[in-house]
């Protein structure tokens, strides 16, 4: 964009008779069309921005993955720096950083405040441009963080302000200083009131700015001063006039004047703690008469004049003119050139400007100024200085001091000043040293420092806490809480260690759980990470004793609760530890959640539950549940806050919790990331409203009696809500009805040890023993499924003449009818082998040892709960005939319900991706799915060959068999349904998902490995989803590195797709935090979920 098209868009921008908020609004609305103006002065420039700011999509509530990316990596950069050089309590926002007056007071600022609060380190935030100057030195003990470099490109100030708000909300440091940030303030108005509960707001302006026509008022004092004094702790300029003015201008009060602060800046020149040496001087030293030499530094831009100073330049043949500065022209202006002008480029020190050279004097030519730095430095240099009494100036330059001129000044008037110093040196050089003497006095780092430490609010408290150190081990205790929910830790524990990097430990409390297959869950879940896993059992107590008894357990200095059911995203401790390291006197970080379905396929928010909420004692005890609600696994508590859950309460105990912490003065911040992920189940939503009700009364009851009197309408306000949410509901006075008519007796129940099936029965029917070995033998692995039991075994019973032996093993069964039913049939028959397993050993282990027994040459496999259709071995028996050189073949299925109804034909394994192309694919479609699955049958031999069943991959252990067999030996498909497949509620295949889906991922990755030519990974290689697994297959056989592109909202065929496929890859690239916790427990690896993109 032309300079000429920047200065009409400022003329029209100023002069619409419109409020600024409204100004501001359309700003941010046409930001993609100014962005794309300002990169490409174009027609093309033009239709790229009106196409950006077409497609523009308004911000929806919820989650923002790259925001709170970005938030996170934002409060890890500072927690990092925090624990080396100290608590972030102060932090300052500049627009940009470059070498210009602004950026010096807040340089000064940092090393004051460092030195008054050495324990304290201070935050620099870039806020509105990304220019950085890399000639600005930082002290070590301050951290730049450019917003830019963490937001996606092209953001607008919105996009900036947006951040900002939301790393303060989070920090809650103890002082936030803005200087000439335009995000900064405009947070200031529309945030300042919630802001200034737990940040004292301080800011700095140092002049009066106008518009193009010179009288329009423009800039932070006329846009943002008197709507921000009112939460401004204090407002600072470098210069009285301008504290003078403003209290005149906008009729401040005394209270509001009382805040406005004089603080004149050092001069860096100065020595600051007397080991640096002071600077040489520069008199002023033409011979009268002779030729000058004069210099001008600063920033060039409009703003200082250029225009005006070149034409000084032309009409002063007497002089010759030197300029350091940055230029910062429009359109790659450069200065002209010129016989008598001597550009020599930036300078980082006012030292550079007399290296090699002397000046007669400095020329000052700025439209408006506050108390400029290079006024201050050209003082303490001892030159002579030319310049307008504009803004602070006057209190600088007097007829004493130096030359000063009219507030708007000719080019006359800067030729007569120039050349009284040529014609009288002797003043020059007198009224120089008067000024050296005036910055010396009243620009000296100890009178800095004595008036920021004067400034009211200004300093962070002395007394703070230690921050979170790298190296304790653990820094947190995860406290996770069963009972009845083992089958949700293996999604549930694998997303905690996901989301700390640092040392943790994860502390499983058992409640008294009495699904049977809990122990199996527990071993699982402690073999994820046995270091870091504890697992402790006790008798059942409640949901509150289990957390009490976590907590007592626990060795971490922060707790995190984590319900089995629920799950964290990746980096959600890590980035409020961070909170914690920046600033240790907070208690609590609370973070934001997701819902999610029972699947977690579908993540959603249907309203804001904590963000708009102060969270200060008045939200927990007024509008707990009333808009407000944070989900226990939201918090990161500090240990020393932490105190008893309520084991009385049969419900509410979470809103019992928090009340406690806010009336014990816990300190909250809330961090905007949704992080935490909160489980809804169909149950839940079917819940008693007589019972929680009753339960919402005695724990208001609870919080009244410990509030004593100090809330009158606490109760009130309790029965109130009481009477809208749970009596008013339907439900309520439907489950008041139900309890109301009589209670009908149930019979009792069948005597334990009762039998429904008859083992006599099944026994007659098995043919009588011809006396050879059977060719067959038919491996049935049992665990409960007692009413299908009878069923399967009729089935195979039928097979029998066929040349076979029923070889069945029982795992343990936890159902006493299975171990009494097959009891009664072992020993009774030869071709009946009953195996009675004493312990628990699972799948793969009974089917080595049932293959280890059996007598047949070919062995078949058939789940309890399972069958086989008439002759179906007899077919079989044909194929080996035919076909003597397989060693596995396999057939369809028919998957049937639980009354036996046929819901399906499987084809070929029952992939909807996967169809039989021939004999030679099936290697291939094996890495795919398991398409060689029911019914199978084995050469026994090729069954030991390979190694038998891998206990690691139990639950498809099957697959991983196929597999080692194919790569060996032949495959063939029989394209028949000789199999019926049960498909029910407590099949093995659904309640064990989870686990299942992630060996399948680890069995395809430990095959897919062989396919790659050498062990280091080559070319990385982004691989588009859904995607093309012969593909995949092809890069990997090549030696790539695969990653998988899932960057974008999680869907839920996404999430699907992953889950199933992930072994394909060695990676997988992502930003949506909902992805990462869909995935735990689901991954081959926790290594191939790297960091969000």
């Amino acid at each position: 964009m032309s300079y000429r098209m920047r200065g009409v868009a400022r003329r029209i921008y100023h002069w619409l008779p419109i409020p600024l908020t409204l100004k501001w609004q359309l700003r941010a609305r046409l930001h993609p069309l100014i962005h794309s103006i300002r990169q490409d002065a174009s027609l093309r420039g033009l239709g790229r921005g009106l196409h950006a700011l077409l497609a523009r999509k308004a911000v929806a509530p919820g989650a923002d993955p790259a925001h709170e990316r970005a938030l996170a990596d934002v409060l890890g950069a500072i927690g990092r720096h925090a624990a080396v050089h100290g608590p972030a309590l102060h932090w300052m926002a500049l627009p940009f950083l470059s070498t210009g007056g602004a950026e010096q007071v807040a340089l000064n600022l940092c090393r004051a405040v460092r030195h008054l609060r050495p324990q304290c380190s201070i935050v620099l935030l870039v806020t509105d441009r990304d220019l950085v100057s890399d000639r600005v030195p930082l002290p070590a003990s301050v951290l730049r963080v450019v917003l830019d470099e963490h937001l996606p490109p092209a953001s607008d100030l919105v996009v900036r302000q947006r951040l900002l708000r939301d790393l303060l909300v989070a920090v809650r440091p103890e002082v936030f200083h803005n200087i000439n940030s335009e995000a900064a303030w405009q947070l200031i108005l529309t945030d300042g009131k919630r802001l200034r509960r737990f940040t004292r707001l301080h800011a700095s302006i140092f002049a009066f700015q106008f518009g193009p026509d010179g009288r329009t008022p423009v800039g932070f004092a006329a846009y943002f001063l008197q709507q921000a004094m009112p939460v401004l702790a204090s407002l600072s300029a470098d210069n009285r006039r301008f504290i003078d003015d403003a209290a005149a201008r906008y009729g401040l009060d005394a209270q509001a004047r009382a805040r406005m602060h004089v603080l004149y800046q050092p001069c860096r020149l100065f020595p600051f703690d007397g080991r640096q040496a002071a600077p040489r001087t520069n008199p002023p030293a033409v011979a009268e008469g002779g030729r000058l030499r004069v210099l001008w530094a600063g920033r060039l831009d409009a703003e200082k004049r250029i225009d005006l100073f070149l034409d000084i330049v032309r009409a002063c043949d007497f002089a010759d003119f030197h300029v350091f500065g940055q230029v910062v022209l429009d359109d790659g202006e450069q200065l002209p050139a010129l016989a008598n002008l001597h550009y020599a480029g930036p300078f980082s020190s006012p030292l550079e400007w007399i290296a090699d050279a002397r000046f007669d004097a400095f020329l000052f030519t700025s439209r408006w100024e506050g108390l400029p730095n290079v006024l201050i430095e050209a003082g303490a240099l001892e030159m002579a200085v030319v310049a307008p009494v504009v803004g602070g100036v006057g209190e600088l330059i007097t007829d004493t001091t130096g030359y000063p001129l009219a507030e708007q000044p000719t080019v006359d008037d800067y030729i007569t000043a120039l050349d009284a110093i040529r014609k009288d040196g002797a003043r020059a050089r007198s009224r120089a040293a008067a000024l050296r003497i005036l910055v010396e006095t009243r620009h000296a780092w100890p009178r800095f420092l004595q008036d920021v430490q004067a400034l009211p609010d200004y300093l962070p408290d002395v007394a703070v806490a230690g921050t979170v150190t790298a190296d304790e081990a653990p820094v947190v205790s995860v406290i996770v809480p069963c009972y009845n929910q083992g089958h949700y830790l293996l999604q549930c524990v694998p997303s905690a260690l996901t989301a700390c990097a640092r040392p943790l430990e994860i502390v499983i409390v058992d409640d008294g759980s009495s699904d049977p297959a809990t122990t199996r869950w527990l071993e699982q879940a402690h073999a994820l990470d046995p270091a870091r896993i504890r697992i402790h059992r006790q008798a059942n107590q409640g949901l509150s004793s289990a957390r009490n008894t976590g907590v007592a357990l626990a060795r971490g200095r922060f707790i995190q609760f984590l319900d089995a059911d629920d799950l964290l995203t990746p980096g959600k401790i890590d980035a409020q530890l961070a909170q914690f390291d920046v600033n240790p006197q907070l208690d609590v970080s609370i973070c934001d959640f997701l819902l999610a379905d029972e699947a977690c396929t579908s993540f959603f928010k249907q309203e804001e539950a904590i963000a708009d909420f102060a969270l200060d004692q008045s939200d927990f005890l007024y509008r707990w549940e009333r808009g407000m609600a944070i989900p226990i696994h939201c918090g990161l508590f500090h240990r020393r806050v932490v105190g008893a859950f309520d084991t009385t309460a049969r419900a509410k105990e979470d809103w019992l919790f928090w009340v406690g912490l806010a009336l014990d003065g816990a300190r909250f911040a809330y961090v905007r990331g949704h992080w935490a992920i909160y489980r809804q189940h169909p149950a839940s939503m079917r819940r008693s409203y007589l019972r929680m009700g009753q339960a919402w009364l005695e724990a208001g009851l609870k919080i009244n009696a410990r509030l004593g009197g100090r809330e009158p309408l606490f109760f009130a306000r309790t029965l109130e809500w009481f009477e809208q949410c749970y009596r008013a509901n339907p439900a309520y006075a439907e489950e008041v009805r139900a309890l109301a008519q009589p209670v009908e007796i149930a019979a009792p129940p069948a005597p334990a040890g009762t039998l429904r099936h008859d083992p006599a029965a099944l026994l007659a029917a098995l043919p009588a023993d011809d006396g050879h070995t059977p060719r067959f033998s038919i491996v049935v692995p049992v665990f409960n499924h007692y009413d299908y039991l009878e069923e399967c075994l009729r089935s195979l019973v039928a097979q029998v003449p066929a040349d076979a032996e029923i070889v069945c093993i029982d795992d343990a069964s936890s159902d006493p009818r299975v171990a009494e039913y097959l009891s009664a049939l072992a020993g009774r028959h030869s071709r009946l082998q009953v195996i009675l397993s004493p312990i628990n050993r699972g799948i793969s282990a009974v089917q080595n040892e049932a293959v280890a027994r059996a007598r047949g040459a070919w062995v078949a496999f058939v789940d309890c709960d399972d069958a086989l259709e008439p002759g179906a071995l007899e077919r079989l028996a044909v194929e080996i005939d035919r076909h003597p050189e397989v060693d596995y073949f396999f057939t369809d299925r028919n998957d049937v319900d639980a009354s036996g109804k046929l819901l399906r034909v499987a084809r070929y394994g029952g992939y909807d991706h996967l169809a039989f192309r021939g004999p030679a694919h099936i290697a291939d479609d094996l890495h795919d799915g398991m398409v060689a699955t029911h019914l199978k049958l084995i050469r026994r031999q090729a069954y030991l060959d390979a190694g038998g069943c891998d206990a690691r991959y139990d639950g498809v252990q099957d697959w991983d068999l196929a597999l080692k067999i194919v790569a060996t030996g032949t495959l063939r498909y029989l394209p028949e349904a000789l199999y019926r497949h049960r498909v029910h509620g407590s099949s093995v295949t659904t309640s064990a998902r989870v686990t299942q889906v992630r060996r399948t991922n680890q069995v395809r990755r430990a095959h897919l490995a062989r396919l790659r030519p050498h062990a280091r990974a080559g070319e990385v290689v982004r691989v588009a989803l859904p995607a093309d697994f012969a593909e995949v297959r092809r890069l990997i056989a090549q030696g790539a590195t695969c990653v998988a592109d899932a960057r974008g909202t999680a869907s839920a065929g996404l999430i699907l797709h992953l889950r199933e496929f992930n072994g394909y890859f060695d990676r997988i690239e992502w930003d949506d935090p909902a992805l990462a916790a869909a995935l735990a427990g689901y991954l081959w690896s926790s290594e191939a979920l790297g960091l969000p993109m």
